[in-house]
C-alpha cells in the first residue's frame, strides 16, 4: 500500500498491453458503473467489502481528493489475485463468488458480502482512470483502465484491453491496491470527516476497538503489530490449541484506516447522542461508546415464522429530533439502516414500516438480518443495495418484526421519557414546581407526569421555541385545572399518562376552530378518494384521471401533504431526458400531466402515470425509468447535490407484463428485479385507493376521540 502523499514507486518491467481483456456493454457500464453510485462512501464501501471477501485484516484508504494531482487508494492485505484471477474475476462483469467459490472465503471462512459481481464497477462512478495492483502466490500484476478508451472500444463493438503496468512498490506479498485518478470532482467532493463517519455506519464487521498502543506506537502500528503477532502464532508448529485460537482471532480482525487513522466506534457519532437504546439479543455496543446515562434494553432477536431467522443490532432515540440531522458530515441519521452479512442492503427502512408515532422522529439504528442475503435464496437487493424487493416474504417478515419491536419500544419510551423530563422541569422551572406544590397531594403525581410529557414534546428550534414551550405548559395547566375542579382522579391520571404524540393533539383540540378545520380537511380527502375510485372504475379519460392524481399526490403517500414542485427542475429533467431518447409530445412539456417531477422530504421523485385500461410491459417501464434517472443524475451532479436520493414511480391500472423474461425466471420475479434495478416502484390505481381509504378512515376515528376529549374538558369546566 502506497503513501497518500506520494506517487507510488513502481517496478520497471514492461510487458505486452494485450494480456488482459474486458467485455462490457455501454448500458451496463453506465447503469451499473458510472451512474449507479452518486456518493463516495458507497463506492469506498464496495471496495472495503471486496477486501473482507478476500480475507483481508487491514484495509488502508488514502484519500487525497483536494490537490491538482488528486487520487484515491484503497489497499488491503488480503489474498490478492494472480494474473488469471484478474482476468477471470476482476475483468469479468457479473462474476459471482458465491456461485463459483461457495458462500465463504477460503482462509477465514467469512460469509461473502459480494453477490452480483458488479461492485467493482462502482469505481467508474468517481474516477476515469482505474489501476488495479495485486500480488498472490509469488505473482505481482497490475493493469490500468481508462474509461474514455473503454467507451470507444464499446462503440466500436470490440473488446477492451487494459494496459499492463508495473506494480506499485507499496503492494506487499499478498493483497490488492486500487488506485483511482482523474476523479469526478462533484462525486468525491466530500470532507474526510464525512467519509469517515459514513463508512463507519455502513459496516458492522469492522474491528472498532483499536489494540492498546505501546509507547511510541501509532494506532496503525498497534494494529499492524497485532496482526503480525497473530499470523506468527497461527502458523506455529505444531498446530496446537494456541495456534488454532490465534487463527480464529485473526479471522475476526478487520480494521479500516483512513489516511492513517483507524475508523472506530467513536466515528458513529449517533451513539453518544442516545438517551434510550434497544439491542437485539444481547448488549453488544461497548459502554464507553455510549452516553454514560443511556438506558439500555434487550429485545428478542427471533423473527416469528418458520424460517428460524434472527436479527442483531440496535435502534435508539435521541433527546431531540434535530440531533439526528445537525451533523452535516454524518448526513441525516433519522432512519434505521438494514445490513446483511456485515454491509448495507437497505439504506433505511423506517419509511417502509407505516409506523406513524412521534417516536420515529427521534429514532436511528442499525439492524443486521443475514437471512435477507442467504446463499440458497433469491437475491432481493437492488444493484446499489439501497432498497429491497418489498413483496418478498423475508422482507415482509422483517417489517412485521420491526413494527412490533418499535411498538414495544415506543410504549416504553412514552412511559420513561416524561418521568425523566419531569425531573428536569421541576429542577429548572420554579413557577411550575410552585404550582405542583400548591395542588392537593393526590393531584401532584399526575400533574408532574403531565408537565414531563409536555417537556418531552419536540418543538422546532426557532427564536420562538421557548415561547411556544411556555404556551404549551399554560395550556396543560389549564386542562389539568379544569379536570381538577371535579376532583376526578381517574380522568387526571388519564390526562397525565397520555403518550407524547397524543398530548399535543389534546391541547390543540381545545381550540374549536382548529378542530373544525382539521375535520374538514379529512372529510375533503375522503371525498377525493371516493371520486378517484369512481373514476378508476369507469376508466375515465386519461387526462382527467392523471390531473386528479397530480393535484392530490398524497394519494401516493399520506406524508406528501406539502411537496416541492420545482417547475424549472422538472423542465430540465425532461428536456435532458429527451436528448437521451425519451419520447416527448409537441405540446409544452409543462402541460404534460402523465409525467411529473417533485421533491419530497429531500428525495427526488419522478412519477409516470399510465392509463388504467392499458397493460404496460416491464421492459418499457425500465427503459423509461433509466432515461429519467440518467437525466436527473446529471443535473444533480451539476448542482453539487449528488448525495440526494431519487426514485421513479409508475402508477398503472394493470399489473405489468414481461414479454422478454428469460426462461429461467417467471414473469413476476423478472418484473420485480427490473424495477428494483432502477430504484423504482410500481403502484396500481386500486392499491392507492385502498391504502388511502384505510389511512384516512383511521384518522377520522382518532379525531372523534380527540373531539370527545375537548367536549369532556368543556363539560367539566361547567
Amino acid at each position: 500500500m502506497s503513501d497518500a502523499a506520494e506517487e507510488p514507486q513502481r517496478d520497471t518491467a514492461a510487458t505486452s498491453d494485450q494480456t488482459y481483456e474486458m467485455k462490457i456493454s455501454m448500458s451496463v457500464l453506465e447503469a451499473l458503473g458510472i451512474n449507479l453510485y452518486s456518493n463516495a462512501a458507497a463506492v469506498v464501501s464496495e471496495l472495503v467489502a471486496n477486501a473482507w471477501d478476500a480475507d483481508a485484516n487491514l484495509v488502508s484508504i488514502n484519500w487525497n481528493a483536494v490537490a491538482d494531482d488528486a487520487f484515491v487508494e484503497i489497499g488491503d492485505d488480503g489474498s490478492g489475485m494472480t494474473r488469471e484471477e484478474l482476468k477471470s474475476k476482476f475483468l469479468t462483469v457479473g462474476y459471482s463468488k458465491r456461485t463459483n467459490e461457495g458462500g465463504i472465503s477460503g482462509s477465514y471462512e467469512r460469509p461473502f458480502m459480494g453477490r452480483k459481481g458488479i461492485g467493482k464497477l462502482s469505481v467508474f462512478s468517481i474516477a476515469d482512470t482505474v489501476e488495479v495492483h495485486s500480488a498472490r502466490d509469488g505473482e505481482r500484476n497490475a493493469l490500468r483502465i481508462e474509461v474514455e478508451d473503454l467507451k470507444k472500444r464499446i462503440e466500436e463493438d470490440k473488446p477492451y484491453n487494459p494496459e499492463q503496468i508495473p506494480v506499485a512498490s507499496g503492494v506487499g506479498e499478498h493483497g490488492t491496491l486500487i488506485r483511482l485518478t482523474d476523479l469526478r470532482r462533484r462525486r468525491i467532493d466530500v470532507a474526510l470527516n464525512a467519509l469517515r463517519k459514513r463508512v463507519a455506519r455502513r459496516f458492522d464487521i469492522l474491528t472498532l476497538v483499536v489494540p492498546k498502543q505501546e509507547e511510541g506506537e501509532t494506532q496503525v502500528d498497534a494494529i499492524q503489530n497485532e496482526i503480525d503477532s497473530l499470523r506468527t502464532a497461527a502458523t506455529a508448529e505444531p498446530a496446537d490449541e494456541a495456534s488454532k485460537s490465534a487463527a480464529t482471532t485473526l479471522g475476526s480482525r478487520f480494521y479500516v484506516t483512513l489516511n492513517g487513522s483507524p475508523i472506530t466506534f467513536d466515528d458513529r457519532v449517533e451513539l453518544k447522542k442516545l438517551e434510550y437504546l434497544w439491542e437485539f439479543g444481547a448488549e453488544a455496543i461497548p459502554a464507553d461508546s455510549l452516553a454514560p446515562d443511556v438506558v439500555r434494553t434487550v429485545l428478542s432477536d427471533d423473527v416469528p415464522g418458520d424460517g428460524g431467522w434472527k436479527v442483531s443490532g440496535w435502534f435508539g432515540t435521541t433527546a431531540r429530533p434535530d440531533q439526528l440531522v445537525e451533523d452535516d458530515d454524518a448526513g441525516s441519521l433519522k432512519n434505521i439502516m438494514v445490513l446483511s452479512r456485515g454491509r448495507p442492503i437497505q439504506e433505511g427502512i423506517l419509511d417502509r414500516l407505516d409506523f406513524s408515532r412521534l417516536f420515529v422522529s427521534y429514532t436511528t439504528g442499525q439492524i443486521r438480518a443475514d437471512f435477507l442475503d442467504a446463499d440458497d435464496q433469491d437475491d432481493i437487493a437492488t444493484s446499489d443495495r439501497q432498497r429491497l424487493m418489498e413483496d418478498d416474504p423475508r422482507v415482509e417478515a422483517l417489517r412485521d418484526f420491526l413494527r412490533a419491536a418499535l411498538l414495544k419500544a415506543s410504549d416504553q419510551w412514552s412511559e420513561w421519557r416524561p418521568k425523566k423530563k419531569a425531573k428536569e422541569v421541576l429542577a429548572n422551572n420554579k413557577p411550575i414546581k410552585d404550582w405542583i406544590d400548591s395542588l392537593p397531594k393526590y393531584q401532584q403525581d399526575p400533574a408532574t407526569k403531565l408537565m414531563g410529557t409536555i417537556e418531552s414534546l419536540a418543538i422546532p428550534e426557532s427564536t420562538d421555541a421557548a415561547k411556544d414551550r411556555r404556551r404549551l405548559f399554560q395550556s396543560g395547566i389549564i386542562a389539568f385545572e379544569r379536570i381538577g375542579l371535579r376532583e376526578d382522579v381517574e380522568r387526571l391520571n388519564q390526562l397525565s399518562t397520555m403518550q407524547t404524540d397524543d398530548i399535543l393533539n389534546v391541547l390543540a383540540t381545545l381550540d374549536s376552530y382548529e378542530s373544525a378545520m382539521y375535520l374538514d380537511l379529512i372529510r375533503a380527502r375522503i371525498e377525493t378518494i371516493q371520486s378517484f375510485e369512481d373514476d378508476v372504475a369507469e376508466n375515465v379519460l386519461e387526462k382527467v384521471l392523471q390531473e386528479k392524481l397530480h393535484s392530490n399526490l398524497w394519494l401516493l403517500d399520506p406524508a406528501w401533504d406539502r411537496i416541492s414542485q420545482d417547475v424549472s427542475m422538472e423542465e430540465r429533467v425532461f428536456e435532458l431526458a429527451e436528448s437521451f431518447g425519451a419520447d416527448r409530445p409537441d405540446e409544452d412539456a409543462l402541460k404534460r400531466i402523465d409525467l411529473r417531477y417533485c421533491n419530497v422530504q429531500n428525495r427526488h421523485v419522478i412519477i409516470e402515470l399510465k392509463r388504467p385500461g392499458v397493460k404496460p410491459d416491464i421492459d418499457v417501464l425500465y427503459d423509461q425509468g433509466l432515461t429519467y434517472i440518467r437525466a436527473l443524475t446529471q443535473i444533480l451532479e451539476e448542482t453539487g447535490r449528488q448525495d440526494e436520493p431519487y426514485e421513479v414511480m409508475f402508477v398503472v391500472g394493470q399489473k405489468p407484463g414481461a414479454k422478454k423474461s428469460p426462461p429461467s425466471k417467471n414473469s413476476a420475479d423478472y418484473s420485480r428485479e427490473r424495477v428494483a434495478e432502477i430504484n423504482g416502484r410500481v403502484f396500481r390505481y386500486q392499491e392507492l385507493v385502498h391504502k388511502a381509504r384505510a389511512q384516512y378512515s383511521d384518522y377520522i376515528e382518532k379525531n372523534k376521540n380527540l373531539t370527545r376529549v375537548s367536549e369532556v374538558l368543556d363539560a367539566l369546566s361547567g
